[in-house]
């Protein structure tokens, strides 16, 4: 089963797709601002948290990192896509309630839960994203990546 978090209007055919508001294809409601989310253990191989955890202000990181890793199966996959902290938009929505940069989710960050597989980033909102190496590394310090998609492996 693949779960996707934060669906909005975008649903995914093949994912349970949760969000706060009942859109047209949301499965099903939920405020994942509060603890626990009324999602079954161990239950998906695929969580894809998309522009939704940057959101979720009433919540440490450590407490989304550990709801996202009690609903993942062992060995699932799970794909978090957010604002790098130096773009000039990353912080400047009064929605945005946490930062990342490319390091946010190495592995002494996400232990015991995950295994940070890949790291890509996004210079624009056109949704194509390129790997991390010395220059796009180079280019998020000086604000040019628009956002960053992370690929974490539940440690089975």
């Amino acid at each position: 089963m693949k779960l996707n978090l934060g669906s909005y209007i975008y649903p995914l055919k093949d994912y349970w797709n949760v969000d706060i508001i009942k859109w047209e294809g949301v499965d099903q409601v939920v405020d994942l601002n509060k603890l626990p989310w009324p999602l079954t253990d161990n239950s998906f191989q695929v969580v894809r948290a998309v522009d939704i955890v940057e959101h979720l202000g009433k919540l440490t990181k450590t407490e989304i990192m550990g709801e996202l890793a009690r609903v993942t199966r062992p060995g699932g996959l799970v794909i978090i896509r957010v604002p790098c902290i130096k773009h000039k938009w990353a912080m400047s929505s009064l929605q945005h309630a946490h930062a990342f940069n490319y390091n946010s989710f190495e592995e002494s960050y996400v232990q015991p839960w995950f295994k940070q597989e890949r790291v890509s980033v996004g210079l624009s909102d056109n949704g194509k994203d390129y790997p991390l190496n010395i220059l796009t590394r180079f280019l998020s310090n000086f604000g040019l990546v628009f956002t960053l998609t992370f690929i974490l492996r539940k440690h089975g």
